[in-house]
């Protein structure tokens, strides 16, 4: 929607880089804490988690730098609520099994928050349009 409006696609390249390596790097810190079904075990296989996770926070970071270079960003409140959902999402897995749909409603609702950052990204308003995509 926001490139229908004439916002440039190029805009969405720091977005991209630093949602897809945040991705990443959740499921790699779920392969090091207890609430994965497959975790790392042996020494090696924490490592490799450690060593993954490093690199992948190390692009998010600078992903994030570049995104966020450009100047004031509301985008932050968007970034926060999808955070603060993930966290709630191992919250709730912790929990139990039995939470197990919860958990993954909010993972989801954390995931959806990327079409409204990307809005935003590309036209630079925080509006209806960004909430209804």
């Amino acid at each position: 929607m926001g490139l229908l409006a004439g916002a440039r696609a190029s805009e969405l390249a720091p977005l991209s880089i630093a949602v897809l390596a945040l991705f990443l790097l959740r499921l790699q810190s779920k392969a090091g804490w207890v609430t994965a079904p497959v975790r790392a075990r042996t020494h090696d296989e924490v490592a490799l988690v450690r060593n993954a996770a490093l690199a992948l926070a190390v692009v998010s970071l600078m992903a994030l730098i570049w995104l966020f270079w450009r100047g004031p960003n509301s985008g932050l409140l968007i970034g926060a609520g999808a955070g603060t959902a993930f966290l709630a999402q191992t919250v709730i897995k912790r929990a139990g099994r039995k939470n197990r749909t919860a958990a993954q409603v909010v993972g989801a609702a954390g995931l959806t928050a990327v079409a409204p950052a990307a809005y935003y990204v590309v036209t630079g308003h925080l509006n209806g349009t960004a909430g209804s995509v």
